[in-house]
């Protein structure tokens, strides 16, 4: 009898129980996490004190410009950590404040125009950062050479990597050659200034005691030069079509307007400079920030970012 009347007792429960409004949970569907919109926090001057130098901060939460390029899921073992950027979940790229092209191409570099504002936001996907998730701002540049620039995570601002380790950054591995170039501002004289012979028939310049010197003569021993006393004053003259070709450091050629790349001159034995990313020295950035240029140069992005912002760069003789 006891058990009969406990049998009733619990099928009156279980009707109960069908009748309750809330919905039963399933045990084979994950929780979903919901996060909050929200734009990533920016460093001002104030932030970093009366006695730090003044960085300009550039909106972030802007999507770059197709141009930037398609970005990779983020390399393995380098996802984003929080913690290890100055503003936790926000990655802070210094651009230099004279920023020009082919790097910049806008006056804002969080548009992605530009090989290093494009190389900003692909180096920020691979660490895990999506766009929203990174910032810009300006830096002074004599402030970056000095190394008393602060205020950032990494610096993309043309900056030639040391050939040893120390001084006042850490470096990453190169992204783009530091070499010495060929250059005209009349594709006419392209051709002939690529043929050893018939460059020594074309008014030449270069700068006085330079690797580039050293360089054209090895590439075409006929060359008889004239000389400059600085970068500026050679790309002047090419500009004035006092000289026809001039054998230049290629960063200054790529930002002198209407100069146009015949092809690096072989550097020889030595090896070719390369422009590296700044870090703060000892950042946990840094072992990463070059495990990543090394896949983006591996998979071909570092060539394709070339192709679309700077050209072709032969190497001359080869």
């Amino acid at each position: 009898m006891r058990r009969t009347f406990a049998l009733v007792v619990l099928a009156i429960l279980l009707l109960a129980g069908c009748t309750n409004s809330d919905p039963v949970a399933d045990p084979t569907t994950q929780p979903t996490a919901t996060l909050a919109a929200s734009s990533p926090a920016t460093v001002s001057s104030a932030d970093l004190g009366s006695s730090g130098p003044a960085v300009t901060t550039v909106e972030s939460n802007v999507a770059p410009s197709a141009a930037a390029g398609t970005t990779s899921p983020p390399l393995a073992g380098c996802a984003a950590d929080p913690h290890a950027t100055i503003t936790p979940g926000t990655l802070t790229i210094a651009a230099p404040n004279d920023a020009q092209g082919p790097w910049y191409t806008e006056a804002k570099p969080n548009g992605g125009t530009g090989f290093e504002a494009a190389l900003g936001y692909q180096l920020a996907a691979r660490l895990g950062f999506p766009a929203s998730q990174v910032s810009w701002v300006s830096a002074d540049r004599g402030e970056l050479i000095r190394g008393s620039a602060t205020g950032f995570d990494i610096a993309a601002a043309e900056l030639v990597a040391p050939d040893v380790p120390g001084g006042v950054w850490d470096y990453s591995t190169g992204y783009f050659p530091a070499a010495d170039a060929l250059v005209v501002n009349d594709s006419a004289l392209a051709a002939a200034a690529a043929d050893p012979r018939q460059l020594a028939e074309l008014r030449i310049g270069t700068v006085a005691e330079s690797t580039a010197a050293a360089e054209l003569t090895a590439f075409s021993a006929q060359a008889n030069p004239q000389t400059f006393a600085s970068s500026k004053e050679l790309l002047a003259a090419l500009a004035q079509k006092a000289i026809d070709v001039a054998a230049a450091d290629l960063i200054d050629a790529l930002e002198s307007a209407d100069t146009e790349v015949v092809g690096l001159l072989p550097a020889g034995q030595g090896q070719v400079p390369q422009l590296g990313l700044a870090l703060p020295i000892g950042s946990p950035l840094t072992g990463c920030v070059s495990a990543v240029l090394d896949s983006l140069r591996i998979e071909g992005t570092l060539s394709a970012l070339t192709a679309t912002w700077i050209g072709p760069l032969p190497i001359l003789g080869t």
